[in-house]
């Protein structure tokens, strides 16, 4: 345990972990998964860190919630779950907003999707703050989603036949077994 912290602005948040292990702990948990001969190194991530702890430090400064906030500052732990699978969906969108990197991006989502049971791809586009409490089971859709969105396990969010996905406006809180499809507010 190195509670390690970040400074992002003026913002303050604990970690677990340190930065380039945290990074290195996501390698070779990628490359034990995939054994498809295209080894995932540091140099594939490292363009990714900053935008990734960045986009994750915006997120957690609004959760005050037990395990996220502790003694005023906020705590990410690479050995808590939920924590650990909201890291996993940043990095990879942000490795899909900034590269496109299909492989790359895929190998991070299958790894959450094997891990925590979430599928969250990595193209969606979750706000910036968000949050998943036990997410076994659950699948995030396309659909436009807004800051403040809570998702708890076995929840679904998806399209028509015709692809028309929900729209979330304001905080929204999704509880186990919610589902919500196609053209909704």
């Amino acid at each position: 345990n190195t509670n390690e912290k970040f400074k992002i602005g003026n913002f303050l948040m604990k970690f677990s972990i340190k930065r380039k292990d945290l990074f290195q702990y996501t390698i070779n948990q990628i490359n034990c998964f995939f054994l498809d001969g295209n080894r995932v190194t540091n140099k594939d991530l490292d363009k990714y860190a900053d935008d990734t702890i960045n986009r994750l430090s915006e997120c957690f400064k609004e959760i005050k919630k037990p395990y996220y906030y502790n003694c005023g500052k906020n705590t990410f732990n690479h050995l808590h779950g939920d924590h650990y699978a909201m890291f996993l969906y940043i990095l990879s969108n942000t490795i899909w907003v900034i590269d496109r990197n299909e492989v790359l991006a895929s190998k991070v989502f299958l790894l959450n999707k094997a891990l925590h049971g979430i599928d969250a791809f990595y193209s969606i586009k979750l706000p910036e703050v968000f949050l998943f409490v036990h997410p076994v089971g659950t699948v995030l859709g396309n659909a436009k989603y807004s800051d403040y969105f809570v998702v708890y396990q076995n929840c679904s969010v998806g399209a028509t036949e015709e692809l028309i996905y929900p729209t979330f406006k304001g905080e929204t809180i999704l509880f186990s077994k919610s589902t919500v499809i196609g053209n909704c507010n």
